[in-house]
This record gives C-alpha cells, structure tokens and sequence, in this order.
C-alpha cells in the first residue's frame, strides 16, 4: 500500500539550499535550515522570497514529510580565492 505519507524522503541535506514546497498550503521557498529531532519529526526551514519593497519575510517551518523539492541546490566548491592582505 502506498500513500503520501509513505512516500520516499530525500535525505535531509537534500533540501539545504533547493527550491521547495509544501505540498499542503502551496507556500514556496528556499530550504535555509533543517531541524533533527529524537521523535523523528524532522522539521525544514522555508524561506520565502523578498516581498515587492524588498524586505525579508518571516521563515516557515514544516514537517519534512509536507515538503518537495521543486528545484535542487547547486553548491559550487572551491573556485577562484581571493588573496588574503600581508603584513608588511
């Protein structure tokens, strides 16, 4: 028997930094944190994104199993460095 609740998660440093969504309200955002707990009810952060006068908005959190991921990170690692200033 499979049902929504049984469906597969992604592991949660899956969702850090993905575009996602909770498939109860429809609210959308970027995963900026992810809370652990003993019970097992893990818990995503979702940011929304600025409002029209550019002021941040309050985060979101929901359980892991409410969330999909709309559109995955991308983390680029390593790269150019900028050069650290010498004393003299």
């Amino acid at each position: 028997m499979t049902n929504e609740r049984n469906r597969k998660m992604e592991p949660l440093n899956a969702y850090l930094g993905a575009q996602v969504r909770d498939t109860v309200t429809g609210f959308t955002g970027v995963c900026m944190a992810f809370s652990v707990y003993a019970t097992g009810c893990n818990q995503v952060g979702v940011c929304p994104p600025v409002d029209k006068d550019g002021k941040p908005q309050d985060w979101h959190w929901y359980d892991q199993e409410r969330i999909e991921i709309l559109v995955p990170a991308v983390f680029v690692v390593g790269g150019p460095q900028p050069v650290p200033p010498r004393r003299s």
